[in-house]
């Protein structure tokens, strides 16, 4: 359970950084944003571990 929630969260960020990289070999100038999606969705995911975390220890006492 904790592995499919770490995988849920950091997916996006998996995506993001992949597509950064397929577009800066081919050379184009837009990887820059997806690099930054990238950072913001590994915090995003970050955050929602921490919050999954959060809520597990106050429900489960």
């Amino acid at each position: 359970m904790l592995a499919l929630s770490i995988l849920a969260a950091v997916t996006p960020s998996i995506l993001c950084f992949a597509a950064s990289a397929y577009l800066a070999f081919h050379d184009k100038i837009q990887w820059k944003y997806f690099a930054a999606f990238a950072f913001l969705a590994g915090y995003g995911g970050i955050h929602l571990l921490s919050t999954v975390g959060a809520w597990r220890l106050a429900a489960h006492g």
